[in-house]
């Protein structure tokens, strides 16, 4: 194997070209290079390596295109190097047969491109296929590339100055892969992409801005997204085989469309900051999967969620069903919360029994004192016992008493069963 080594050297000029090299088994290798010009390499087809390792400047743009090459480095040694790349970078239409490492790299201006990329490493080769390892990248676009069988992300911050949207995975083909504390900046999208292997997004977090959204993609072998905070999720148009976990995760909102889950997924401790953003349908998928899988707990307040939910969605000519849903939440939280049951039948006993016993004593003359509100107080608790005739002696005498006592009556047990059925909230 032969290497041509330039080290520490400064390149001047417009432009430096490297266009279809074919002696075999060749590695090009640039350590602590300048390139004060724009850099070429096209159309190699027996390149053995490429490497930039420690570059310290490059012009306008850095092209990589139409080769085969079997080890591309574009990285750095460390990650305190203050080597910070400016200029484009197109790495597009190769095929790496060993492995791409860019850990370290720091783009932080322009555009970064790998796209139309083929990574066809051995099952043998203990290397990663790719490694983009606590890279810092700008204006990053990955599509239509197939990353290998081992793909790793970890750590790295992604960064967008431009209107025309997020960072781009779309139409790509994943294997094992790993975005483990990621920070994808205002977004990612991985719509179109196949995901053959293991999956796994931990500790991804940028609650202030990050999106997250996939859609039109088949997961063949699990998909984790545990402990991550970010503002959205989006899932649309989905099958998501083997083991799914969404676990101790944080969203301000999120939404999930005719998604398939062939297992049970789990949302164990799932927050939502704004759960008023999450429409109902995205609420059912969440809930069913709890139920599916015994989360009892978790399944009681996505209950409720998704009915303030469809409540909120209700127009003004359904106020029947509207009206419902607003006494359920009023009383007890959709069954979640017994004390606001106490409280709601007190209440609401108080304000009926005071009509009724207006209804009742209006002609009389009624004195504050300890003797009229014991009486007072006694006829309340008699009023709130549902089977219990009027607490006055000789009452009901006219039709219009009926109708604080009946409906008063009706709504104490209202009251009674929510508090009842909110205390069994955790029966099997």
């Amino acid at each position: 194997m032969a290497v041509l080594t330039f080290s520490n050297c400064v390149f001047d000029g417009k432009e430096i070209i490297f266009e279809e090299i074919t002696r075999e088994n060749l590695t090009l290798y640039f350590r602590e290079c300048t390139f004060n010009c724009n850099v070429y390499v096209k159309s190699c087809k027996a390149l053995k390596g490429l490497k930039f390792i420690d570059t310290k400047k490059i012009g306008n743009i850095l092209e990589v295109s139409g080769n085969f090459i079997g080890e591309f480095y574009l990285k750095n040694t460390s990650d305190h190097s203050n080597n910070f790349l400016r200029g484009e970078i197109s790495i597009d239409h190769n095929t790496f047969y060993e492995h791409a490492n860019f850990k370290y790299l720091n783009h932080i201006f322009n555009n970064f491109f790998f796209r139309y990329n083929t990574l066809t490493t051995k099952e043998e080769n203990l290397e990663l296929s790719v490694d983009f390892t606590n890279t810092r990248l700008n204006n990053a676009s990955f599509v239509c590339t197939d990353f290998g069988k081992d793909a790793r992300f970890d750590r790295m911050v992604l960064t967008n100055d431009t209107k025309l949207g997020g960072i781009n995975f779309s139409d790509c083909t994943f294997h094992n892969c790993y975005f483990d504390f990621v920070d994808f900046g205002k977004s990612g999208y991985f719509n179109g992409s196949s995901f053959n292997g293991h999956v796994q997004f931990l500790g991804v977090k940028n609650p202030k801005e990050t999106k997250l959204s996939f859609s039109g993609s088949h997961f063949k072998d699990g998909f984790i997204l545990k402990m991550a905070e970010i503002k959205e999720l989006q899932m649309h148009a989905l099958t998501l085989e083997g083991r799914v976990t969404f676990e101790e995760s944080e969203f301000s909102s999120l939404k999930i469309h005719q998604v398939i889950f062939k297992n049970p997924a789990f949302f164990d401790t799932i927050k939502l900051l704004h759960p008023e953003k999450v429409d109902t349908k995205s609420l059912r998928v969440i809930k069913q999967e709890l139920q599916r899988s015994d989360n009892r707990i978790d399944y009681n307040r996505f209950k409720a969620l998704e009915l303030n939910a469809f409540k909120n969605e209700l127009t003004s000519k359904l106020w029947v069903d509207k009206s419902i849903l607003w006494l359920n939440q009023i009383s007890s939280d959709h069954g979640l919360n017994p004390w606001k049951g106490v409280l709601f039948t007190l209440l609401i006993g108080m304000i009926f029994y005071v009509l009724y016993f207006i209804s009742e004593n209006f002609k009389l003359q009624f004195f504050i004192s300890s003797t009229s509100i014991n009486q007072f107080l006694i006829g309340y608790f008699k009023f709130l016992i549902p089977s219990h005739l009027s607490p006055f002696e000789n009452g009901l005498k006219q039709w219009y008493q009926y109708l604080p006592f009946i409906t008063g009556k009706a709504f104490v047990a209202y009251g009674i069963y929510q508090t009842v059925q909110s205390f069994r909230k955790f029966r099997l």
